[in-house]
């Protein structure tokens, strides 16, 4: 059986909750990954700059790559939760 790839080869079950993706030009964080056995599978994106949050099937998706990664901005973290 063949696994849903992103666009640079990379196995839907190496993306991760956190790593960072290009879509039409834009970086994005992963914040979900639908289950592998998902009819359709989709991740849910929050852009870096403006962390808008959106829903996508793997279409067009590429992982950034580690050098860009450096020089992207970081992504927006929760604050710690009071004691």
């Amino acid at each position: 059986m063949n696994q849903p790839v992103v666009s640079d080869s990379v196995p839907m079950d190496a993306l991760g909750i956190g790593d960072r993706v290009t879509l039409d030009g834009r970086v994005y964080v992963v914040r979900g990954i639908s289950p592998m056995s998902a009819a359709l599978p989709r991740v849910w994106l929050e852009d870096i700059e403006t962390h808008e949050h959106i829903e996508t099937t793997l279409d067009g998706i590429e992982r950034v790559s580690r050098s860009a990664r450096q020089d992207a901005a970081p992504a927006q973290t929760d604050p710690p939760p009071h004691a």
